[in-house]
């Protein structure tokens, strides 16, 4: 569910005010990852390199949504992400 939020997150930003929204969110997701790295070690007790791993999946999930809000503008960032929900029915 969490790769979903973030690529939602950045698909209406780069939506929502084009090009310097996508920088913005670049920036923003960048700076959280950053953060998240560290503090994830701490809040979730798992080694550095698992947090390293979580952070690099969440940035591909930042970039498609990214890429999929400048490829459809105007098509809504709920049903272009809806691929990264988790299957409920397993």
């Amino acid at each position: 569910m969490d790769k979903y939020y973030h690529s939602k997150a950045n698909c209406e930003a780069t939506q929502e005010t084009g090009i310097l929204g996508e920088q913005t969110a670049k920036m923003l997701s960048d700076l959280k990852e950053y953060y998240d790295q560290y503090t994830y070690v701490h809040t979730h007790k798992v080694t550095i390199e698992e947090a390293i791993a979580d952070s690099e999946r969440d940035q591909k999930a930042n970039k498609l949504g990214r890429e999929r809000g400048r490829k459809y503008p105007y098509c809504n960032c709920s049903i272009l992400m809806h691929d990264l929900l988790p299957d409920y029915k397993k």
